[in-house]
């Protein structure tokens, strides 16, 4: 057996036929999905991913994903990818695999390495469902730092609160997609709420996906935003990557945030309430919300959300 750094060109096909081998029931991953993050993504270089070659076979994949765009100098990567051939599986090359992309990333300056958190990731974290996953990372030296949840809800019946509309136009807030002169005030207004979405805010505006992220305004002051993934989304996002269980569809809404000083007053529920409402207009069948956690279950069940997915968060410091 030998290790060689993970090139699309070569790899791709044998990384879905590893997918298929080991996840392919429980999380079924579309071309769609795959390809703009073990292919297409930004920035994936040489050495970002390590393959296991046996008898001219790929046995084992493990990618990483090292934001190279980012607004500042990327301290932390995430693990993206890591799975082993079940005939070649409870035999150390798991563990190789990940410590050969530790070290890579350790020689690069990086501090931490995180599972599943990067902007092209396909879990939200390490899956409770997946169950030797957990004791896998924690044996390789990762700390659990606590539970996020997915959730997903049906839009088929879904229709907003006019009531809801009503007190926030009386508020004189409104919501609306984001217009091509106004990214910057939505992208001031992150830096000072929630900097660390700013990225995902790009990336779709840079998409052409603009469309998608809708500002909640006070007149002419951004004091929220949502965004939102259709079908139709050229950037798939988290949000979209089970479409192969939630047929192609499937929309749903990321970042969510009103401003400190604007919050209590209900405006985030009429701001849910409007993204819902913007993908199922949208062709969206499903809204699913990625990364959350219980005690905002309660929130998004509002609009009849539930859970679906429940992952740890896994991090060690290189």
């Amino acid at each position: 057996m030998h290790f060689a750094d993970y090139d699309p060109l070569l790899h791709y096909n044998a990384a879905l036929d590893l997918w298929k081998q080991t996840l392919g029931i429980a999380y079924p991953v579309t071309d769609r999905v795959a390809r703009p993050r073990l292919w297409t993504r930004p920035g994936l270089e040489p050495g970002d991913g390590i393959v296991a070659v046996e008898n001219g076979q790929v046995v084992g994949i493990g990618v990483a994903e090292i934001s190279r765009d980012a607004l500042i100098p990327p301290q932390t990567a995430s693990l993206e990818l890591l799975v082993v051939a079940p005939s070649h599986q409870r035999r150390g090359l798991g563990r190789r695999l990940l410590s050969l992309i530790e070290a890579r990333l350790r020689s690069h300056g990086f501090k931490e390495i995180h599972v599943a958190r990067g902007l092209y990731r396909f879990w939200s974290g390490t899956p409770v469902d997946l169950p030797g996953a957990s004791p896998f990372f924690e044996a390789c030296g990762y700390t659990d730092t606590g539970e996020v949840v997915d959730m997903i809800a049906s839009l088929e019946d879904f229709l907003p609160d006019p009531a809801r509309e009503q007190a926030a136009q009386g508020m004189g807030v409104t919501v609306a997609p984001v217009k091509p002169d106004e990214v910057g005030g939505v992208y001031d207004l992150l830096t000072r709420e929630a900097a660390g979405w700013r990225e995902a805010l790009l990336k779709m505006a840079s998409s052409g996906d603009l469309g998608n992220i809708l500002a909640v305004r006070h007149g002419r002051r951004f004091i929220g935003c949502v965004q939102t993934f259709t079908p139709t989304s050229r950037f798939r996002y988290a949000n979209l990557v089970w479409e192969g269980l939630y047929g192609q569809k499937l929309g749903g809404f990321g970042a969510v945030l009103i401003a400190k000083a604007w919050r209590g007053k209900g405006l985030g529920l009429y701001m849910i309430e409007q993204a819902a409402a913007h993908v199922k207009n949208n062709g969206g069948s499903h809204a699913y919300i990625d990364w959350t956690s219980r005690e905002m279950a309660r929130f998004y069940g509002k609009i009849g959300a539930v859970i679906c997915r429940t992952f740890r968060k896994h991090m060690k410091q290189l």
